[in-house]
């Protein structure tokens, strides 16, 4: 698997239900001011600068890898003041062990990004992009690529799919032990009462042979239940209809499905896509769920088509309400890339208990 994080910012309020970490006392939060797609965004402040600690935004873990590609829609309004007297601020930052040792960085005045090598102060800016890149008002789609190197260090930057940056053989690195990227922080860079926004966002690693550099400009869609599949052996808390019970936007514990029953399977159908006659990188499957008790549950995920069930990772639940997520970059029921018959006519999408 290559492709190992995406978020709409749409079917949930709380962050650290999906896995962020909020850093800083100026956390970032879900927010429908400004949206790319869908009805939401994430709303990130940060007052700190270039030259400061990387605060007040989020973190995702990620597994270890050599390369690791991040893009996401990035827009800032026109009225903000809080960068008038400051020059670049953080965006995105490569991370080894919760610190960061490469950032991305943009500049409202002169409409640039940059690449600086990370310290929590007086950091090594390594490049600047040409100006007039980021204009605001409008949304603008930013990717960087990065290795951790001390002497063979890589970064690549693009807006809009076109590079504007590229870094090769430079120290890319801000602490000696870093060999490999284990997670993405993003931040904002504004004053303490204004905003900028990031939607549509995916996470790469280089591993495997699909997915593992630029996806280009896409869009992160949220699908939820509209009906039950043909497999119901869960056990609805009120009703005799499962879907109902689980499609709620924001999720809660309300009303769900359960069951302590091994092998046992819930599958729905879910709403269409509204972006049609395009290339599907893949499926993330999202579980919000707990486990009643202790005893170490896993949901593994379920595609159903064509009569058969096709089975991805087992992942672990815990006993406070939280996401578990599997990707499945392709089909696995026809071992090819998805297609929107496949999501929106063919398979049914649930979760089987072990």
């Amino acid at each position: 698997m290559t492709l190992r994080f995406l978020d709409s910012f749409d079917h949930y309020t709380d962050l650290t239900q999906k896995g962020w970490v909020l850093t800083g006392a100026s956390t970032p939060s879900i927010a429908s001011t400004y949206v790319r797609t869908g009805d939401q965004a994430l709303r990130l402040r940060n007052i700190s600068s270039l030259g400061t600690m990387l605060g007040h935004g989020c973190n995702i873990a990620l597994p270890a890898a050599t390369y690791v590609t991040v893009g996401l829609a990035f827009y800032f309004p026109q009225e903000l003041r809080g960068m008038d007297s400051v020059y670049q601020r953080t965006l995105i930052a490569f991370l080894y062990n919760g610190a960061a040792q490469l950032r991305v960085c943009w500049d409202k005045r002169c409409g640039t990004l940059a690449v600086a090598r990370s310290a929590l102060s007086n950091p090594t800016s390594l490049s600047f992009s040409a100006g007039g890149l980021l204009a605001p008002n409008r949304w603008h789609y930013i990717e960087a690529k990065a290795r951790l190197h001390d002497s063979e260090g890589f970064c690549e930057v693009r807006v809009d799919e076109a590079t504007v940056l590229r870094l090769e053989n430079v120290n890319t690195k801000y602490h000696a032990a870093a060999t490999v990227i284990n997670g993405i922080a993003l931040s904002g860079g504004c004053s303490s009462s204004e905003y900028v926004y990031v939607d549509d966002l995916y996470i790469l690693d280089d591993a495997g042979t699909i997915n593992n550099d630029f996806l280009g400009n896409i869009r992160v869609e949220s699908l939820t239940p509209t009906a039950d599949g043909a497999l119901n052996a869960w056990t609805p808390s009120a009703g005799s209809d499962h879907w109902p019970l689980i499609d709620e936007v924001p999720p809660d514990m309300a009303d769900y499905v359960a069951t302590d029953t091994p092998g046992a399977i819930d599958t729905y159908h879910l709403t269409d896509l509204i972006t049609s006659s395009v290339g599907i990188h893949g499926v993330q499957h999202l579980f919000y769920a707990r486990e009643a008790d202790a005893a170490g549950r896993i949901l593994r995920p379920v595609v159903r088509q064509g009569g058969a069930n096709h089975f991805g990772d087992g992942q672990a639940l815990t006993t406070t309400e939280a996401y578990a997520r599997a990707i499945s970059e392709t089909n696995p029921a026809t071992g090819l890339a998805w297609t929107e018959d496949d999501v929106n006519a063919h398979a049914e999408f649930g979760m089987e208990r072990q």
